[in-house]
């Protein structure tokens, strides 16, 4: 279990539950490939998913899309 929130005298902090896509396609909605996830922890699963869908994204921008071989 991560991110537990306690009352015992410390600082409370809401935590923002999520339900994180396993293959990193939204329409694949099969309880098998579903998690739910802390927010942090999604965003960790995700980033490498993240850092390809960014760089595709300014390069289509810039109008350098590499044409496949």
């Amino acid at each position: 279990m991560c991110c537990v929130a306690t009352d015992k005298g410390e600082k409370l902090t809401e935590i923002v539950l999520t339900i994180a896509h396993l293959d990193h396609t939204p329409e694949h909605n099969d309880p098998s490939n579903l998690m739910a996830m802390c927010q942090r922890h999604h965003l960790a699963y995700d980033q490498a998913h993240h850092t390809t869908t960014a760089y595709m994204t300014r390069k289509a921008r810039a109008n350098t899309l590499e044409l496949p071989l």
